[in-house]
């Protein structure tokens, strides 16, 4: 499965962006750039005069996503294609308090804020709240599936699920739902791209405008009058810190929270429902001892992450393994890669619910300061769709011929184009 032309990493590593083929299925030829070195730098700079590494071990992986003060996250104007960062405040008649950056790309003291209101979101005693509402709406889709053999995974469930679950915990609105599909496509199929499109460009500037006019909405209805929503509560505790609300900061931050809940989660259910279908053995064993899910969630990030790599700007020089990586340059953090180091994980390609390892060396959901906020409820959402699935089908296979699980083109994201799943109705139950 892994093999590939000696040739291959050679011909790739001329200049980003690699091919479309090897973004599509970059596995191969990430091994053999680790073989190669796991701090493996282009042949050319990027468009701007950048060097760029690509970074396949685990160990550098894990040591640049935990350093942030020496590789950051804005990487406006230092890589085409990653603009995000760069976007203009959506009200600039409106004073901010905060930088613009949304979450993901902020740093030091902004970060830290900004990471604060998120925790707020995923507390314990809310996540505990929204279950029984997940668990809910999780029984609604299948029960829509009624009693057909087949499923079309992602369009009659895993597309829909994350965005019910938003709609949940943040309280939104119907009108909210297309708008915020049309921005997670636009980001999802451009980012990172060095050849979008003007056309792609205005598409994707009006998408993140009608969400950013829907935030602000929300926003000053809130604060007008509040409820125990996450949106009151955000409101109330940036005005108690600030002094006047900040539409700015608050609606990209929404954004953020909205995409990452969308997109990333859709792909993570689909690729557990995937990986849960080819392996009926596996099924009987998760129904007889369930605590084993959490497991199987862990070996099915590990294999499948939905975002393959993260960038990082070197902000200072700095030694990673045995290069120093001179500042300025763009690191292409693979962590398809590093969750596939044989150093770290013996047999890597094999999905083994025996692993003895802490959760935090598979860097799916990142390290350092800036891991996935949203993990918790990630999991148990995954938690919840595999429970469900196997307490209801006796059996789930995957439609061979139907599903395409090679994922659709995309520059920072993984999500299989069609899974097709086989049902069978027979009521098996799950243990405990």
């Amino acid at each position: 499965m892994l093999e590939v032309e000696e040739d291959c990493v050679t011909e790739e590593m001329s200049q980003w962006p690699i091919s479309k083929e090897t973004v599509r299925c970059p596995f191969a030829f990430m091994a053999q750039a680790r073989n190669k070195d796991p701090v493996l730098r282009f042949d050319k700079p990027n468009e701007l005069g950048r060097p760029m590494y690509l970074v396949t071990g685990q160990r550098e992986c894990a040591f640049i996503l935990s350093h942030q003060r020496e590789f950051g996250s804005d990487l406006a104007g230092a890589m085409p294609g990653f603009d995000k960062s760069a976007v203009p405040l959506p009200f600039p008649e409106v004073p901010s308090f905060h930088e613009k950056s949304v979450i993901f790309f902020a740093g030091g003291d902004d970060h830290r804020i900004k990471r604060k209101w998120s925790m707020e979101l995923i507390s314990r005693s809310r996540v505990n709240a929204w279950r029984p509402l997940i668990e809910a709406r999780t029984d609604e889709l299948l029960d829509q599936l009624g009693e057909q053999n087949t499923c079309d995974f992602r369009r009659e469930f895993s597309d829909i699920l994350p965005v019910d679950i938003l709609k949940i915990i943040l309280e939104l609105p119907e009108e909210a739902v297309p708008i915020l599909r049309r921005v997670s496509l636009a980001i999802a199929t451009t980012d990172v791209d060095p050849n979008i499109t003007d056309e792609q460009k205005a598409d994707k500037a009006q998408a993140f405008a009608d969400l950013f006019a829907l935030n602000r909405r929300m926003l000053e209805q809130r604060f007008a009058e509040p409820g125990n929503d996450y949106i009151s509560s955000l409101a109330r505790t940036q005005v108690e810190q600030d002094g006047a609300l900040d539409v700015n900061a608050l609606s990209i931050h929404l954004q953020g929270i909205m995409f990452g809940g969308d997109h990333a989660v859709g792909a993570f259910l689909a690729y557990l429902l995937t990986e849960l279908a080819r392996r009926p053995e596996l099924q009987q064993k998760l129904r007889a001892q369930p605590e084993l899910i959490e497991h199987f969630i862990d070996e099915t990030l590990r294999l499948n992450p939905p975002l393959p790599w993260l960038f990082r700007h070197c902000e200072i020089e700095t030694q990673v393994g045995d290069h120093l990586i001179p500042a300025g340059s763009i690191m292409i953090v693979a962590m398809a890669a590093a969750n596939r180091d044989p150093a770290q994980f013996p047999s890597p390609e094999s999905f083994s619910l025996e692993r003895k390892h802490p959760a935090h060396e598979i860097l799916t959901l990142g390290r350092g300061v800036h891991r996935c906020v949203g993990e918790p409820l990630a999991r148990a959402v995954g938690a919840i769709v595999v429970q469900r699935m196997l307490s209801r089908f006796s059996g789930i296979a995957l439609d061979e011929q139907k599903s395409v699980i090679t994922p659709e083109l995309s520059y920072q994201f993984r999500c299989p184009q069609e899974v097709h799943l086989l049902l069978d109705h027979s009521r098996a139950g799950i243990s405990g």
